[in-house]
């Protein structure tokens, strides 16, 4: 049986070793997939999210070899044509191949052998890179190279970093705890969906002291923000089954991972308690659904350092 991508991605225990750029490869992968109406997840597409994915070491190495996500995405539909018709919504749900689980697989053990305790963009392409009796072996060799440059060049842009710079983002116990109470916030909820608000009560559940001091001052409360996720369109969770994280959720969770990788840091709560409070696509989410002005939030954050745009068409771009 497959393996959906987002039952693993949002499981703690899987993703505890993946730096945030090696997840947002994944989800990358997803999004080029079911753009081309592909209906599995196959080794062909993360190697598109490996060139995809901006500031990696993954698209350096790449970029070195001349080789673009535009060439392979070329590449990949003269294997794999688009399906008219057929394409998905940007960060559903859909199942891995047997050979991509073999390439996340194959990429742990890659870093655990190179002494690194974490999956980072380099030890995924290392991996699809051994995987010969799969298509991506066609798509490297028609982009103009073999596998073995490939992992050679690896090799020279991980050499050529500074060693504070070969460590990718990874999650602190702090905010790996906020994302599990988010999840049992989902579940008491019996929502089979992650979501933002989730994440919004967790962090309140939490006693994060910024958001409670914020949402003090807007005269909101526990009962209120329960209220809000008891009303949630979101389908029943079935037994036996944990709560997926949303598309919306997943970006929040990817965009405060980029605030600490940009930090050169572990990300934290007030990563998320920033994206949340600024988010605009969050924002028009739960402000109206408290009855709550969008200009009433600019002046709140400014305590903690935090400028949003004037209020006027703030919510509107």
């Amino acid at each position: 049986m497959s393996t959906s991508l987002h039952h693993s991605l949002q499981q703690e225990k899987y993703l505890e070793r993946f730096t945030r750029r090696a997840r947002r490869v994944l989800w990358l992968a997803v999004d080029v997939a079911t753009a081309a109406g592909h209906r599995t997840l196959e080794p062909e597409h993360v190697l598109v999210g490996l060139a995809l994915e901006k500031g990696s070491i993954s698209q350096a190495a790449l970029q070195e070899l001349n080789i673009t996500s535009a060439m392979l995405r070329t590449l990949l539909l003269g294997r794999m044509p688009a399906r008219p018709g057929t394409a998905g919504d940007p960060g559903e749900m859909l199942p891995m191949s047997g050979a991509t689980e073999e390439a996340l697989h194959l990429a742990q053990e890659t870093a655990a052998g190179m002494g690194n305790p974490f999956v980072g963009t380099e030890h995924l392409l290392l991996a699809v890179m051994q995987q010969s009796k799969y298509g991506v072996l066609s798509m490297i060799r028609d982009a103009g190279t073999t596998p073995d440059v490939v992992m050679r060049r690896v090799q020279r842009v991980l050499q050529s970093l500074p060693r504070s710079t070969a460590m990718e983002t990874v999650e602190s116990g702090a905010f790996a705890g906020v994302v599990r109470q988010a999840i049992q916030v989902a579940e008491e909820a019996r929502h089979s969906r992650l979501e933002p608000e989730h994440l919004l009560l967790a962090l309140w559940l939490l006693e994060f002291a910024p958001l409670r001091q914020t949402l003090g001052d807007l005269s909101l409360q526990e009962a209120q923000l329960r209220r809000l996720i008891q009303t949630l369109p979101v389908p029943p969770l079935e037994t036996g089954k944990a709560p997926e994280r949303s598309y919306a959720a997943q970006l929040l969770i990817t965009d405060a991972e980029g605030i600490a990788g940009r930090s050169g840091r572990a990300v934290l709560p007030y990563d998320l308690f920033f994206k949340l409070m600024t988010d605009r696509r969050t924002l028009t989410r739960w402000l109206p659904a408290l009855g709550i002005a969008a200009d009433r939030l600019p002046p709140l954050l400014l305590r903690y350092g935090i400028h949003t745009r004037p209020a006027r068409g703030w919510l509107r771009r």
